[in-house]
């Protein structure tokens, strides 16, 4: 009887051992995304809020489950929820380092395959399969692809550990300075390797995971030696993760296609072009001309306006939204804090608590002082400063069960409040309490609602109409219009509409409410369509031929005002950039003043539909369109 009962227990195990060994490796695998489009969330569940999307392909890490929702770490360190019908999941069989100088990537296992991609030595690879001596890995770009693997070594697997160096350490999302920021670290906390690449350390701060440069950093490897950190920056300081910086000026092309020119003129001849992202080293300015050096060494000169200071601008990838994060704090599980530079001004945003959630006063004791305080718990304890932005001190910290942020700036802070309901994230914009300075004081500016003209039987032009929701673009148009008149006119502006509902104007005769009035600028406000519902994006007119005098006088003020609102667009609205186009549209030939028209986003892609059907999103594009509007002021 002992026999029997030992050998029903010895297949009791066996068969447990079988099962868990049958299920698949969530902890010890990575994900990678089969739905074309799929949400992540906040939490385990449809009623949480989405916090992002992510498309075919694209690559995860695994992190926790519960059910049948996935918890996983995306490339910019955030963390969600996904449904685990939407991931499939790929064993990580080991981890190697590349050790050939410049190594080719392929499609298939053997040089007889298509290129995909190189990748330089030291670069860290995670192996999903073998096949004759390749590895199946994972890059950036060409995602799922083969290496050689003679051309590569095995990573050792055990724990390194970074102990931090420097007062206050960016913490970005990939390795390097390029990319963005995913939250920050502080003096002598402690952190274990998860990964290394030509110097920098992957990391993980509580749910969030990102990269920190080791020359603000002291390794302590397994062995128990350490490596000390060769560049600390002064107590006090700030590490961009940087340790040396070009003695001349550096700017970012923001244009789709930008002419380097022989002169600081539009009508100088071509000498070379750029494309968005290039770095362009500035030797000289003339006004609003930046004279250039090219990477090859070509010398010439570009529109200022067409770029921005380096570290200034992220240009949008797979329509991901675009801003200048200075700060990422993730607070507790599902809710963060950030500041935002937006133009030079504060921006700070709670990502995850409702509105009843947190609040926002002013502290007794310094007028200069606001203080945050939001409901539940908060996991982080730092204290940092954000110069630039006026902001002396920020401190996050749990006070009395709740977390409480305190903002110290160099004047008295006046605030305003957007809530976006769906998605439970509150921007609270600073601006100077006292003696505010109004950027288009004295600045007036026409704004034409596309369409709702009235047609023969007293009906209303309804302009391009949903595919999925059936939106008419008349009343997408006027709700941005107004909002932007809002916005202009707290700014100093005055604003006059063409209509505010319906009109009996025709287009000439609304181009004819700017001219009569000899109006600063005219900025008509449309919604896109295109019969391949794919299409999707942000994109502003101008009109400037050269065979009508008038127009053509204008041709750079009208670009200008053209680049500097698709830009600002671009970077609230979070669309991809379809750039700035010239057409003969009859509002913009009919006007005597600098014009565009704006097209906001498509009707008829269902995704920008839905997202022009939000309030919050509306906001936005107004947003965006209002900071452009500024940029060419100034």
């Amino acid at each position: 009887m002992k026999i029997k009962h030992r050998q029903r227990w010895f297949f009791c195990i066996l068969a447990a051992i079988f099962l868990l060994v049958s299920l698949p490796v969530w902890g010890a695998a990575d994900g990678f995304v089969t739905g074309s489009v799929v949400n992540v969330r906040s939490g385990a569940g449809t009623s949480y809020s989405i916090i992002a999307k992510v498309e075919a392909g694209q690559r995860l890490e695994l992190l926790e489950r519960s059910g049948d929702w996935q918890k996983v770490s995306l490339h910019t360190g955030q963390a969600g929820w996904m449904h685990v019908d939407y991931i499939q999941a790929k064993e990580v069989v080991k981890k190697v380092i590349v050790k050939g100088n410049v190594v080719n990537l392929r499609t298939g296992p053997g040089t007889g395959y298509a290129k995909a991609d190189q990748v330089s030595s030291g670069t860290s690879l995670s192996v999903y399969q073998e096949k004759d001596d390749w590895y199946q890995v994972y890059v950036n770009g060409p995602g799922l692809c083969w290496i050689a693997g003679w051309l590569v070594e095995d990573a050792v697997s055990s724990t390194s550990y970074i102990v931090v160096k420097t007062e206050v350490l960016n913490v970005r999302s990939g390795p390097g300075t390029n990319y963005s920021l995913a939250t920050k670290i502080g003096m002598n906390e402690k952190h274990a390797v998860i990964q290394e690449d030509n110097g920098w350390y992957k990391i993980a701060i509580g749910s969030v995971q990102g990269w920190v440069s080791g020359d603000y950093v002291d390794v302590i490897r397994p062995d128990g030696q350490t490596v000390v950190a060769p560049n600390p920056p002064a107590t006090g300081g700030e590490s961009e993760g940087n340790a040396s910086e070009p003695s001349n000026k550096t700017v970012v092309v923001n244009g789709g296609v930008v002419n380097v020119r022989s002169a600081g003129s539009l009508n100088a001849q071509v000498v070379a072009k750029v494309y968005a992202g290039d770095r362009l080293t500035v030797t000289g300015q003339q006004g609003d001309w930046y004279q250039v050096t090219l990477a090859n060494g070509t010398k010439g000169w570009v529109a200022n306006w067409l770029t921005n200071p380096e570290g200034t601008l992220s240009i949008p990838q797979d329509n991901s939204t675009v801003e200048n994060d200075v700060l990422i704090a993730p607070i507790t599980d599902g809710k963060v804090f950030k500041i935002v530079n937006d133009r030079g001004r504060a921006v700070l945003v709670l990502e995850g608590w409702n509105t009843d959630e947190y609040r926002i006063r002013q502290d007794s004791g310094t007028e200069n002082t606001l203080i945050l305080e939001m409901d539940g718990a908060c996991e982080r304890n730092y204290t940092g400063k954000v110069t630039n932005l006026g902001i002396t001190e920020v401190s996050i910290k749990p006070v009395s069960g709740k977390g409480q942020i305190r903002l110290t700036f160099t004047f008295p802070p006046a605030t305003a409040v957007v809530y976006d309901t769906t998605n439970k994230v509150a921007r609270i914009q600073v601006s100077t309490g006292t003696a505010q300075t109004k950027e288009l004081t004295g600045k007036t500016i026409v704004v034409d609602p596309g369409h709702a003209s009235v047609q023969p039987g007293g009906w209303l032009d309804p302009g391009a109409i949903g595919k999925r929701l059936g939106l008419k673009e008349k009343d997408v148009n006027l709700s941005v219009s107004l909002k932007l008149k809002t916005l202009l006119e707290n700014a100093g502006a005055r604003v006059v509409m063409t209509h505010t509902g319906s009109t009996n104007l025709s287009l000439a005769g609304r181009a004819n409410v700017a001219n009569s009035i000899n109006a600063d600028i005219f900025v008509s406000v449309h919604a896109n369509y295109n019969n391949n519902s794919s299409i999707a994006g942000h994109s502003v007119y101008y009109y400037a031929p050269s065979s009508n005098q008038v127009l053509a006088s204008q041709r750079y003020s009208r670009q200008k005002l053209a680049t500097m609102v698709q830009r600002e667009m671009v970077k609230t609205g979070g669309r991809s950039d379809l750039g700035t186009k010239e057409s003969n549209f009859a509002v913009l030939r009919e006007t005597r003043v600098p014009s565009i028209l704006v097209e906001t986003a498509f009707l008829s892609n269902g995704i920008e539909e839905a997202m022009l059907a939000s309030d919050a999103f509306r906001q936005k594009l107004a947003e965006g369109i209002s900071n452009g509007i500024v940029a060419y002021f100034k």
